[in-house]
């Protein structure tokens, strides 16, 4: 399995703009062969004058996340978030050797 996971800030003006692009992207994600979640949340503590948010992603392989980046809404999506102002970035992708219920 492959977790995408990490976090990226907005200007305060450009935090509605990115809910829509998000949950856009999330939307068709989830439709991916391959694809087992795809989530964006907001961060809920202030952040001055930016906006957090946390991208969660889990894919059954790297084949299908490299699909993943090929897709119509991928590109749609880095259309949409390349206009923003984006503060900060910091996505890292994980290979999980095993994963156990809690």
């Amino acid at each position: 399995m492959i977790v995408v996971s990490g976090t990226f800030e907005v200007a305060a003006s450009d935090i509605e703009e990115a809910i829509a692009a998000a949950q856009e992207m999330a939307e068709a994600s989830r439709l991916e062969a391959g694809c087992v979640s795809y989530e964006f949340f907001r961060d809920l503590e202030p952040v001055g004058e930016t906006g957090r948010f946390r991208v969660f992603e889990e894919w059954l392989s790297d084949e299908a996340l490299k699909e993943h980046f090929a897709t119509p809404h991928m590109e749609r999506f880095l259309g949409r978030i390349g206009g923003l102002d984006i503060r900060s970035r910091a996505i890292k992708r994980y290979r999980v050797a095993e994963v156990t219920d809690l």
